[in-house]
């Protein structure tokens, strides 16, 4: 009797105490100038609908940190003398992972003895400061809340004024009515091949989005009217960055969802410099359940695979370095020949009497180094190689579905290697320049063939194979006059040879 009453009396002290248990967090981060990317130390970061009121100003190294923050939704108010206010509403404080939020504050054109600014909604504007109408910024949390994005920022966009979606099966979009030929994929400064598993040639969208949201920060989205420097677009551009790993301890990630098994390791390299790494691995959800031998009622099974990395160091003698990387994998086949139950099978993309086998491989790795020369200006240098890959195979069959006949082959490769770089210059409150170029070698390899049975042979119908030359300088200038007034002006030809 006495040990069941002491058993009872630990239960309840343990329940009490697991209710008494408080789920807290670090929140933590770096405030800097958005033009020039300077550090702002004494700046004030206060944590909004707390009472009382928490807040805390940056150090010498324009840092600040908020410890032991109860888990919930989070929004914080940045402000700096001369500056305007920042607003980062909506964060999720998780007890997964530290929320790291890097702030850019813009300078106000005409700082006055006593002014009244309201605080902005950071999230809807740019974080490129020459992109000013047409364009919005939108967070990594986004690509989770609007229904149907799948965790895919193309799908996301889809949900914006005058943005499209052409189906549900690939996230392919019309912007204003344009071709989604004309989309632009810039990733870390860098243009890179499109980024979605199966991927054809000369499209720019897929059914499943290479790129994670758990690697991404704050991106932008531009619809028109476009800074020289996206000079070579049509349509629409995604400008998006992939975020530091974590510089102060090691976290990992696991996670299962429809786009794919999960896991993902960040943490310091070392820390008396503040270098870290980032590494995000995902394989086909289908895929997994196919090799467990489930069945899932169709007639082809999507195999895809992709990798995501960044490595960042960003103090040393001679400015900052990241290496950062993207790859994916993936393959289908529809063949006929496996259907003697095909008839309760669905066949989205198969034909009857035609076996399809689709191949897709997309990998970009690069390098960025930026330089402050002063506390005015700085450079950046962005270096990168990429290659893509598609083919297509495709056979016919046998009545009887037993015999492959060969029909259709078509093997696109482009490999790419390429250059940006620019010179950034504050003048003064009211001026801001930036110019540099782009340069781009393209060497590509594109073979289309059919099989004239007759004369057993495949006939090409297209190839070509060869070398071409891109070079891009571009010039930006912007004027603000008042903090009501901007001006942007710039040009930039596009030589291709």
């Amino acid at each position: 009797m006495r040990i069941k009453l002491l058993l009872l009396l630990c239960l309840v002290t343990l329940a009490g105490s697991l209710r008494a248990q408080k789920l807290t967090q670090t929140i933590r981060g770096e405030v800097t100038d958005k033009n020039t990317g300077i550090t702002l130390p004494v700046a004030t970061v206060v944590i909004l609908n707390t009472n009382p009121i928490v807040g805390t100003t940056t150090d010498e190294s324009g840092k600040y940190r908020f410890s032991d923050i109860s888990i919930a939704r989070v929004s914080l108010k940045v402000s700096f003398v001369g500056y305007a206010d920042a607003v980062i509403s909506n964060l999720n404080l998780t007890t997964g992972r530290e929320l790291v939020v890097n702030v850019l504050l813009e300078e106000l054109a005409i700082p006055l003895a006593e002014v009244v600014v309201k605080a902005d909604a950071q999230k809807e504007r740019p974080a490129n400061r020459l992109t000013l109408v047409s364009a919005r910024s939108f967070t990594v949390e986004e690509t989770e809340r609007y229904a149907g994005s799948r965790a895919d920022v193309d799908r996301m966009a889809a949900n914006y004024a005058g943005v499209l979606g052409v189906d549900d099966s690939r996230n392919d979009i019309i912007i204003r009515g344009n071709s989604p030929m004309g989309l632009l994929w810039r990733l870390e400064g860098v243009d890179i091949p499109n980024p979605n598993h199966w991927g054809a040639a000369g499209t720019t969208g897929g059914p499943v989005c290479m790129l994670d949201y758990n690697l991404l920060e704050n991106s932008d989205f531009i619809t028109g009217a476009f800074s020289a420097e996206y000079g070579n677009d049509i349509s629409g551009a995604f400008d998006l960055r992939m975020r530091s790993g974590n510089n102060e301890k090691f976290e990992f990630l696991g996670q299962i969802g429809f786009n794919g098994f999960e896991f993902g390791a960040e943490g310091s390299i070392a820390k008396r410099n503040g270098s870290s790494f980032l590494v995000n691995y995902r394989y086909s959800t289908l895929g997994v359940f196919d090799k467990l031998g489930m069945d899932l009622g169709t007639v082809g099974v999507p195999y895809y695979q992709d990798l995501s990395f960044k490595v960042n160091f960003p103090r040393t003698s001679i400015g900052s370095f990241s290496i950062f990387g993207l790859g994916g994998k993936s393959d289908i086949e529809i063949w006929d020949s496996r259907g003697d139950t095909l008839k309760d099978k669905i066949d989205f993309y198969g034909g009857e009497g035609f076996g399809l086998s689709n191949d897709s491989n997309m990998g970009v790795v690069g390098l960025n180094h930026k330089y402050s020369v002063n506390q005015s200006t700085f450079t950046k240098l962005s270096v990168a190689a990429s290659a893509h890959q598609f083919k297509t195979d495709m056979d016919s069959l046998s009545n009887d579905l037993t015999q492959k006949y060969s029909y259709y082959r078509n093997n696109f490769i482009e490999n790419t290697f390429y250059a940006n770089f620019s010179i950034s210059k504050k003048i003064s409150s009211k001026n801001f320049i930036k110019f540099g170029a782009i340069a781009k070698l393209l060497a590509y390899s594109y073979t289309d063939s059919v099989y004239k049975k007759n004369e057993d042979l495949f006939q090409i119908l297209r190839s070509d194979d060869g070398k071409a030359w891109l070079t891009q300088p571009y010039f930006n200038w912007q004027y603000r006059p008042n903090n009501s007034l901007t001006i942007n002006a710039g040009f930039t030809p596009c030589i291709f040879f």
